[in-house]
């Protein structure tokens, strides 16, 4: 990076970025604990293994109610649209939640994300877009929220934007700010276990790509 001249013009480097990351084989044990701190019902958003299958969704919400955190959960199959972000903001308003986590890969973090920020800021998915929406800022912070990753190709969970779609208009755009960035990250390798190989051979690419 370059000093900055004489006249004080010169290049300017910030770096905005989660809190805390707990990073660790078991680390997903530390979750229940961290959550009891921020709220008392969480929204789970997940597109790990499916609940009722004794794998990363089931473990998560057990750990959570363990620590006296109540769940709502809901599943974030694929990218996520703005109408999955408004029927997920629905589904936290009716469970009466004030936190959310969001666990899989970057498309069930990214609802979370834009989840957290709705709950504070109020109107639809829509309405804070950029190019496709009004693109309203958001200005208060997110609701608190935790993500925790099972795939290595986003890095959603340490990022300030949410990647929504709108199929209507076959366009993506993002919901941004830092008030979007995460309390905490929870990354815990042994989750990515249970992850189809594909999966996991795409996230390598998503990463290498990025």
């Amino acid at each position: 990076m370059k000093a900055a001249s004489a006249s004080g013009v010169g290049r300017v480097f910030e770096l905005l970025g989660v809190g805390r990351i707990v990073f660790g084989s078991g680390s997903l044990a530390r979750l229940g604990p961290m959550a009891a701190e921020m709220g008392s019902a969480a929204l789970v958003v997940t597109n790990a293994t499916p609940a009722g299958a004794g794998g990363a969704t089931d473990a998560l919400t057990e750990a959570l109610v363990e620590s006296g955190v109540n769940c709502a959960l809901f599943v974030q199959p694929g990218e996520p649209t703005v109408d999955d972000v408004d029927a997920a903001l629905e589904t936290a308003r009716q469970g009466k939640c004030d936190m959310v986590v969001g666990l899989g890969g970057g498309s069930a973090i990214d609802c979370a994300k834009a989840v957290a920020a709705l709950m504070t800021n109020g109107g639809a998915a829509l309405v804070y877009m950029e190019v496709i929406g009004k693109g309203l800022k958001v200005r208060r912070q997110a609701a608190p929220w935790i993500a925790v990753p099972t795939t290595a190709g986003t890095g959603a969970e340490v990022t300030k934007n949410a990647v929504i779609a709108c199929p209507e208009r076959n366009f993506k755009a993002s919901i941004r700010g830092e008030q979007l960035l995460a309390r905490a990250a929870v990354v815990d390798p042994t989750l990515g276990l249970t992850v189809p190989p594909g999966v996991t051979a795409c996230s390598g690419m998503d990463a290498l790509c990025q």
